[in-house]
């Protein structure tokens, strides 16, 4: 077994949601972020531990727009924050750990 010495670490529960939409869809994806590949992983521990991040939880939402919540529990996090809140980095990294586009 091999170890990768600059392998981020980051051993929480990710889970993510996407609520809202016209239909008012829900979308929920958890992962061990042990179990992400080591540059998802080090993008999503840097996102995670970004403070600004907290700034963003309890935004106001718009009517029928896409609401996240993003939460993990090592480092510990837990907001919503809407989609027009949502830097488009953070976006990103959420709409491909949902499968999105």
């Amino acid at each position: 077994m091999t170890s990768d010495a600059n392998a981020p670490t980051g051993s929480g529960l990710l889970t993510v949601t996407k609520t809202g939409g016209l239909a008012g869809v829900l979308q929920e994806r958890s992962v061990a972020l042990a179990d992400l590949p080591a540059d998802e992983r080090r993008a999503w521990l840097a996102a995670l531990r970004d403070r600004d991040l907290l700034d963003l939880d309890g935004a106001e939402a718009w009517p029928d727009s896409f609401c996240y919540g993003i939460t993990c529990t090592g480092p510990l996090v837990d907001v919503q924050v809407p989609e027009h809140a949502m830097p488009p980095l953070l976006l990103e990294l959420v709409d491909r750990l949902l499968g999105g586009p």
